[in-house]
């Protein structure tokens, strides 16, 4: 089974996207998509088996969100001030960017 997510779904979601926010966007879901198959060994036949299609709209609206989490915020800054300025980053970046939220994986489940 191929990925469900595209690019158009992350226009969709947020705004057009850059001839290099397509790729990275591109190479973004593919990650996505292996981190849920590997988190959900049974995504594809799940997704298969639904006759709803609600399923495949949910693992799309989860690989979005969290590319998106990485696009609009690639610095990975979670706060700034401005006198004196200064900002934190936040953990996910040293995580790795890519991640799912707890709710998120629960959806698929």
């Amino acid at each position: 089974m191929t990925n469900p997510a595209s690019t158009a779904d992350l226009v969709a979601r947020w705004r057009p996207l850059s001839a290099q926010e397509e790729t990275n966007g591109d190479t973004f879901l593919d990650d996505a998509w292996r981190i849920l198959r590997r988190r959900v060994p049974t995504l594809e036949a799940d997704i298969v088996a639904d006759t709803t299609g609600d399923l495949q709209a949910e693992v799309v609206r989860v690989e979005c969100a969290a590319v998106l989490r990485v696009m609009k915020n690639p610095a990975g800054k979670r706060q700034e001030a401005i006198d004196d300025y200064s900002w934190t980053r936040d953990q996910a970046v040293s995580a790795g960017l890519l991640y799912f939220t707890d709710g998120e994986l629960n959806d698929l489940i």
